[in-house]
């Protein structure tokens, strides 16, 4: 797997040197709001609320707070959050807002720089990311349980008991 800073999804702002801090933003911007604008995959969401409304038909589960009472969206009310974007956009767009405000265009290209190279550790680093399991080689793996029953010397990085 090629590191996130290699990604094609910061192109446009990778090109900002060349297209101008402000007209980069702007364009991303553009993208990050069709989030708000546009239903992907309409068909799987009528779908998945078809099968929602049979479960809890079924077996009474609830999927949804306000059409089924859940509890919580944090506690399986995965109805709710069918059009949750999957990205940083309220991030992105601050950092944008940010940048917008600084007065010179040098300035406004480093902020985007730093943005688009926060994984990039430089020459001689490394970047682990510790909430991708498949991103992070240098994690020293937990030891047995045996070994360290109390996990005081091993990451734990998932929520089964130990005991």
């Amino acid at each position: 797997m090629r590191p996130i800073w290699r990604s094609k999804r910061w192109n446009g702002l990778r090109q900002a040197a060349s297209t101008g801090s402000l007209s980069a933003m702007a364009d991303a911007e553009r993208i990050l709001n069709r989030a708000l604008t546009e239903t992907p995959a309409a068909d799987w969401q009528t779908r998945l609320m078809e099968l929602g409304a049979a479960l809890f038909q079924s077996i009474g589960m609830q999927l949804s707070v306000v059409k089924y009472q859940a509890i919580a969206v944090d506690r399986g009310a995965a109805l709710d959050t069918l059009d949750f974007p999957l990205n940083n956009r309220p991030w992105l767009k601050e950092q944008f807002a940010r940048l917008r405000r600084l007065s010179s265009e040098p300035e406004r290209l480093e902020g985007l720089r730093q943005m688009v190279d926060w994984e990039n550790p430089g020459p001689g680093g490394f970047y682990d990311d510790l909430g991708s399991v498949g991103r992070q080689p240098h994690l020293v793996q937990e030891l047995a349980f045996n070994e360290d029953p109390g996990r005081f010397r091993s990451p734990r990085n998932d929520w089964r008991r130990t005991l």
